[in-house]
C-alpha cells in the first residue's frame, strides 16, 4: 500500500516539473513576444503624445498665418511690426502672389533677405503648387515646412492665405526653432508631463542632425530616447520618450525576472499542495488500515469474553460443577468477562458519540482528590491482583476544578488499563495529583516498556495501535487514548506526555486554571 502511495506522489511531482520545464522553455522563447508587447505600448503613448504635441503646434501656426491673413485683407502694413513683437518666434514674414517677382517682406531683426526666400520658394515650386492643390480640392490650408540651414535653427512656413484682390497669396514665415520650441512645444509637453504621465515617462526634443537632445521633462537614462517620431511642422527634429527611472532593456529584463519568480511560486505552491494532498492521501490510507485491524482488534476483544461466558454459563447450567469453590470461580470469571465486555462496548460507543458530537458533559466543580481515591479503592484489588504495585500519591492543598467525573474516571481507567497492559518486568503503577502553574493536574505513572519517541507523535491518533513486536500480543481496540484526549480538548486540558524505553510512561491531565472556582469550596 506504502509503495502505492510513493509511486502516485513521483507520478504526480514528474507531471509538475515537466509542466514547470515547458512553461519555462515557453517563457524563454516568449521574450521577444515580451519586447514587442512592451514596445507596442510605448508606440502607443508615444503616438499619443505627439499627435497632442503636433496638434497644438499646428493649431498655433494656423492662428499666426490667420493673424497674419487679417492683416493683409486690412491691408495695414504697420501692424505687422507689432504681430513681430507678438509672437518673437517669428524672424520674418514674405508675401507675394504666385508667379509673380514682387513681393513683401516684414522683418524686426533684418537677417533674411527676400532673395533668400524666394530662392527657397523656388526651390520648392513642387510643394508650393501642392497647396494650391489642396485649396482648390479640399479648401484645406496646409502648412509646409520647409528647412533653411543645415543646423536646423530656423524654418520656413509656407501657407496659403486669402487676399480681396487675387485670390490667394503665398504667405512665408522664417521661424526661430529654439524660440518656437520655448514658446510652444516645451509648454505642451510640461502640460502632458503633468496631466497624464507624471513622471512615469521622459519626453524629449531630439535634434536629429546632432542626435541630441535638446530639451528633456527629465534626465534621459542612458542619454537617449527609446522611441522617437518626427516632429510635423519642424524638419530634422523629434518627439521621444523614454521611462523615467529604467531602460526598455531592463523593463523586459524585469518582466522575465519577474515571471520566472511567479513561476517558482507556482511551483513551490504546487508542491506544497501535492505534498499535503500526499500526507492527507497517506493518512486516510493509514487511517483505513488502522480501521480494519480495529474491526480485527474489536471482533477479537468481543469473542473471547463471549466464549468464555458462554462456555462457563453452559457448565453451571448443566450442573456439571460439584464443588462450591469451583462454582464460585466460575462465577467470577464470567463476572470478570462480563466487566470486560461492558467497557469494551461502553469505550466503542462513547467513541462514536464523541465523533458524532452527541456526548453530553455535565460540569461540575470537583476535587480531583475525590475521584482519585474511588478509583484507586475499585481498582487497588483488581491490579494488584494482577502483581502490580499500586500507589496512590494526593496533593491535600489542590484547588476544587470544573469537569465532568464520569468522562474523568473514564480517562483515568483507560490510562490504568494500559499501564496494566504494557508493564513487564516492573509492575508499578501511581496515581499522583497535584498543583502547579496555576492548573491542577492527575497522572498515571507507570515503569513498563515505554513508548517511542516516533510513536508518542502517534498515540492519540484514531485507531493507532504500536506495530512493534513487543505488543503485538496486547489486547485492545487503539481507542482508548484518542477518547482521553477527546474528553481533554472538551475541558480545554492538555494532556504531557512523558516516556522513555524501558523505563516507563507518565500521562499528566492538566486542567485549566480558568476552571478553578476563587475559593476552595467547590462553590
Amino acid at each position: 500500500m506504502y509503495n502505492k502511495v510513493k509511486k502516485i506522489g513521483l507520478f504526480s511531482i514528474t507531471i509538475i516539473l515537466l509542466a514547470a520545464i515547458i512553461y519555462i522553455y515557453n517563457e524563454l522563447n516568449s521574450l521577444s513576444g515580451y519586447e514587442k508587447l512592451i514596445e507596442n505600448v510605448y508606440i502607443s503613448q508615444l503616438e499619443t503624445i505627439l499627435f497632442s504635441v503636433n496638434q497644438h503646434s499646428e493649431d498655433a501656426v494656423n492662428n499666426r498665418f490667420r493673424k497674419v491673413e487679417k492683416i493683409e485683407l486690412q491691408d495695414n502694413s504697420d501692424q505687422y511690426e507689432q504681430f513681430l513683437h507678438e509672437y518673437p518666434e517669428i524672424n520674418s514674414i514674405l508675401i507675394k502672389v504666385k508667379a509673380s517677382k514682387n513681393s513683401k517682406v516684414y522683418s524686426l531683426k533684418k537677417t533674411d533677405s527676400s532673395a533668400q526666400i524666394e530662392a527657397l520658394l523656388k526651390a520648392n515650386e513642387v510643394k508650393i503648387d501642392r497647396l494650391f492643390s489642396y485649396i482648390q480640392e479640399s479648401g484645406y490650408k496646409k502648412i509646409e515646412p520647409i528647412p533653411i540651414d543645415s543646423t536646423g535653427s530656423k524654418v520656413l512656413w509656407v501657407s496659403l492665405i486669402t487676399s480681396s484682390l487675387s485670390g490667394y497669396k503665398i504667405c512665408a514665415l522664417v521661424v526661430d526653432v529654439a524660440e518656437f520650441n520655448r514658446q510652444i512645444i516645451i509648454q505642451k509637453i510640461k502640460s502632458i508631463q503633468e496631466e497624464k504621465y507624471k513622471g512615469k515617462f521622459t519626453i524629449t526634443i531630439i535634434n536629429d542632425r546632432t542626435n541630441k537632445s535638446i530639451y528633456s521633462s527629465y534626465p534621459l537614462t542612458q542619454g537617449r530616447a527609446q522611441f522617437s517620431k518626427t516632429l510635423w511642422l519642424l524638419p530634422g527634429y523629434s518627439i521621444g520618450i523614454a521611462l523615467t527611472s529604467r531602460t526598455f532593456e531592463s523593463l523586459v529584463r524585469e518582466r522575465v525576472y519577474t515571471n520566472f519568480i511567479l513561476i517558482a511560486l507556482i511551483f513551490i505552491a504546487l508542491a506544497i499542495g501535492l505534498w499535503l494532498i500526499y500526507r492527507n492521501f497517506k493518512k486516510e490510507i493509514e487511517l483505513a488500515q488502522a480501521k480494519t485491524e480495529f474491526a480485527a482488534n474489536v471482533s477479537h476483544e468481543l469473542r473471547t469474553p463471549l466464549a468464555l461466558i458462554t462456555m462457563f454459563s453452559e457448565t453451571l447450567e448443566m450442573g456439571r460443577v460439584k464443588s462450591e469453590e469451583r462454582k464460585k470461580e466460575y462465577y467470577s470469571i464470567i463476572s470478570q468477562e462480563t466487566n470486560r465486555l461492558s467497557r469494551i462496548v461502553n469505550k466503542i460507543l462513547n467513541f462514536s458519540k464523541m465523533e458524532a458530537g452527541k456526548r453530553t458533559f455535565t460540569f461540575e466543580f470537583t476535587n480531583l482528590n475525590e475521584i482519585a481515591e474511588d478509583i484507586y479503592t475499585n481498582y487497588k484489588f483488581h491490579i494488584e491482583n494482577k502483581g502490580f504495585k499500586f500507589k496512590l500519591i494526593l496533593d491535600e492543598d489542590i484547588p476544587f476544578v470544573k469537569l465532568d467525573r464520569e468522562s474523568v474516571c473514564e480517562c483515568i481507567i483507560n490510562l490504568l488499563d494500559n499501564a496494566v497492559k504494557y508493564s513487564e518486568d516492573i509492575k508499578d503503577i501511581t496515581i499522583r495529583t497535584g498543583f502547579e502553574d496555576a492548573s491542577v493536574y492527575i497522572s498515571v505513572i507507570d515503569k513498563g516498556i515505554g513508548i517511542s519517541e516516533e510513536n508518542m507523535k502517534k498515540i492519540f491518533d484514531k485507531f493507532f495501535r504500536v506495530s512493534s513486536h513487543l505488543v503485538h500480543n496486547t489486547k485492545g481496540t487503539g481507542l482508548g487514548l484518542t477518547i482521553v484526549k477527546q474528553i481533554m480538548d472538551e475541558h480545554n486540558g492538555t494532556i504531557v506526555l512523558n516516556s522513555k524505553m524501558w523505563e516507563g510512561s507518565s500521562f499528566k491531565l492538566v486542567f485549566p486554571s480558568d476552571y478553578i472556582p476563587e475559593n476552595n469550596d467547590g462553590v
